[in-house]
């Protein structure tokens, strides 16, 4: 068994490899505010909703690793750090749930960004719970 470390340009090669495999995306910072963050993903959301690779990969977690995949992990996390007082918050003050973003990401990515029944009255919905439009 050959136990020698390798050498660090070496490592650093190695790395780099791998990272370029690893797409680029950096989520909406959350500050303990469940709701400006909700707007946030689901604004990056209806921006990507039509791309290509979006319909063809969806949330793979495949390598390579799309931004789609990592934006759909960031928006699990915050909604699994949600406390009962902040989803009853989201749901009776504001009138949606993370639920309701990542279930029409589903729908987007299964109508290859095509509107639906379903996408329109979930998007009339959640632009009103964010006052886009009224």
């Amino acid at each position: 068994m050959i136990t020698k470390a390798l050498p660090i340009s070496i490592v650093a090669f190695i790395f780099s490899i791998l990272s370029a495999n690893c797409a680029e995306y950096s989520p909406p910072k959350y500050k303990d505010d469940a709701f400006q963050f909700a707007k946030a993903m689901y604004s990056e959301l209806l921006q990507f909703k039509g791309d290509k690779e979006f319909h063809h990969r969806g949330f793979s977690k495949a390598e390579p690793v799309t931004k789609y995949s990592l934006w759909h992990e960031a928006l699990n996390a915050v909604r699994a750090k949600l406390t009962a007082e902040q989803q009853r918050n989201l749901i009776f003050k504001h009138d949606f749930d993370f639920g309701d973003v990542a279930g029409l990401a589903v729908a987007y990515m299964n109508s290859k960004g095509q509107e639906t029944d379903y996408t329109r009255s979930k998007c009339k919905q959640l632009d009103t719970a964010f006052s886009l439009k009224k």
